[in-house]
Order: structure tokens, then C-alpha cells, then sequence
């Protein structure tokens, strides 16, 4: 089996045979991780509560729910398949690439920040994921 990808226009998923991970994924909204699952055991790991990434801007905070989706772009056909989110705020905009391979049981993320404004803008602190993931115990 491949990795895939589907964007239904509420609900993007990508996986593989281990692993799938579900965003809320519809245009204008907050781009939000909503399942992590384990395709293995069938147990889904995430839970309400994380988020995508945050980072300060000029002393402030901003998070993944400070922007909303514009549009997916999905990039199937080799291995990985990459997915693209591109999200907005008033001057910044963030593409959220996702990748996942036929072979290893995990999904890559990086981020690529642009300032759309007129004045530099100071970026750190920089989470790229923070998410509210159960815990197994042995």
C-alpha cells in the first residue's frame, strides 16, 4: 500500500497502512488536527485542546487558530505524498506541508512563513506542533 491523501472540502486526510492524520480543512476556517490515528490498533491519539503551531510575532503570540484555510494543494503520484495547506492571517501567511511515506509509520510537517505586510516583522519562539496527543501507558 501507498501513502494517499483526500480533501472532501471539510475533511483532509493523509496516511498510510500505520498511520492517518484528519484536519478540519475547510476554506476560511482554522486548519485544526482532529485524529491521530494508529491504523494498527485503530486507536485514535488526538484529543482537543493542541495546536498546529505557534510562533511570536514583534512580542506577540500567534497560533495555527489565527489563521484560516485559503486552499489545499495535494502532490500524489510519487512517494511521499505531500500536502499543502495554505493559511492566512491580515499580513502573514503560512504554507503547512505534510508528508507521509508508503513505508514508515509517520507523517512530516514544516512550515513556510511569509510576510505579506509593508514592514519587516520579527518571527521566534517557533512551535511548529503542539498537539494534545493521549499517552499510553505500558
Amino acid at each position: 500500500m501507498t501513502g494517499y491523501a483526500h480533501h472532501d472540502g471539510h475533511t483532509l486526510v493523509i496516511g498510510n497502512r500505520w498511520i492517518e492524520r484528519r484536519f478540519a480543512a475547510q476554506v476560511g476556517q482554522p486548519f485544526v488536527t482532529t485524529a491521530f490515528l494508529n491504523k494498527i490498533t485503530d486507536r485514535d491519539y488526538g484529543r482537543a485542546g493542541g495546536r498546529e503551531f505557534s510562533f511570536a510575532v514583534d512580542g506577540g503570540e500567534l497560533a495555527g487558530m489565527d489563521f484560516v484555510l485559503e486552499r489545499i494543494e495535494i502532490r500524489e503520484g510519487h512517494d511521499p505524498v505531500e500536502v499543502v495547506a495554505h493559511l492566512r492571517a491580515p499580513t502573514l501567511v503560512v504554507r503547512l506541508h505534510a508528508e507521509v511515506y508508503a513505508d514508515h509509520p509517520v507523517v512530516r510537517k514544516w512550515l513556510e512563513i511569509e510576510n505579506r505586510g509593508t514592514q519587516p516583522v520579527r518571527l521566534n519562539d517557533l512551535d511548529w506542533e503542539e498537539l494534545n496527543l493521549l499517552v499510553d501507558t505500558p
